[in-house]
């Protein structure tokens, strides 16, 4: 299992992010040079969504649908593949900071800008995240959680029916707003209390999985920041495949542990959820999100979130 540990930010939350070779088309992309700035080129929404298609896109994708030059994602597929030059094996490198995508010979702003684009592109036709309806229901007994779908009979003509379940593509922010009035008003007839805690971590809905492109699911998590999801959610590490990234600054446990793992398990009683990382299977269909519970970036409260394919 290979880990890059991000040294730019504490978090991945949106307060810290020769020739040409033949074959080129006149109108492909490369950089020259950088002026140190790269970092402050793209908005940080745009850098996660290019640093996302530097760690998933094949050479062909970055020539042919990113646009790169083949100098360009030669160069980029080199850097991604690690000391023996093989992708897909334990020594494969994992773009954390932009930073790191400036540090590869002729790539910069421009064809940052440009993996930015097609990520964009790609998260238009999915994947879907689908969750259970169920919230939170105050009485003088204690709390109770309570599937909406069961309420449809007391509420038979006065409301909408309520769903088994909710399905949300990447852009599908509108149904947010919507959920909430209907709960509210179904709480108001029935003179009972509700909550659904929307804007939460996203281990709080029962029953998430999703639908589409395993490779997506990162960046539809991201989509839903500000919704479904606490927009300065604080990633501390994620997987999926064979891929194993660590967000959080090594500068958090220095001196405490030799990795991210071993602070969060012994220093910070996270073992359960080191447990979940450590056990995640590559040949897994699910994605696997580590996150800073408190949204504090100190990186001690870990809560992890096993999103797996729907079936």
């Amino acid at each position: 299992m290979k880990t890059i540990i991000l040294s730019a930010c504490a978090l991945l939350t949106p307060a810290c992010l020769s020739a040409a070779s033949d074959g080129d088309t006149d109108d492909a992309i490369e950089d020259a040079s950088s002026d140190g700035k790269t970092d402050n080129a793209l908005t940080w929404s745009q850098g996660v969504f290019a640093l996302h298609a530097a760690n998933n896109a094949s050479l062909d994708e970055l020539i042919e649908q990113v646009g790169l030059t083949r100098r360009a994602a030669s160069n980029l597929i080199g850097a991604r593949a690690g000391r023996d030059q093989r992708l897909d094996t334990d020594d494969d490198v994992w773009f954390t900071s932009g930073a790191q995508l400036d540090a590869v010979p002729w790539i910069g702003p421009r064809s940052m800008l440009a993996l930015a684009n097609h990520s964009e592109a790609a998260l238009a036709s999915g994947p879907t995240l689908e969750f259970e309806l169920v919230v939170d229901e105050f009485t003088e007994d204690g709390d109770r959680r309570v599937r909406l779908a069961d309420l449809n009979r007391e509420l038979e003509g006065r409301l909408p029916a309520f769903p088994d379940r909710v399905s949300v593509g990447p852009t599908a922010t509108d149904v947010i707003p919507d959920l909430r009035a209907q709960i509210e008003r179904a709480g108001e007839l029935l003179g009972r209390q509700f909550h659904f805690e929307f804007g939460a971590n996203p281990d709080q809905y029962q029953g998430l999985c999703y639908r589409g492109e395993l490779s997506l699911v990162p960046l539809a998590i991201h989509a839903h920041r500000g919704g479904l999801i606490d927009a300065d959610l604080g990633v501390q590490a994620e997987r999926y495949r064979n891929r194993a990234i660590v967000y959080l600054d090594r500068s958090h446990f220095e001196g405490e542990a030799d990795s991210w793992a071993d602070w969060q398990r012994d220093s910070n009683g996270n073992e359960a959820a080191i447990e979940t990382w450590e056990e995640f299977s590559p040949s897994s269909d699910a994605y696997l999100l580590m996150s800073d519970y408190g949204q504090n970036g100190d990186g001690l409260e870990l809560v992890s979130t096993h999103i797996p394919r729907c079936r």
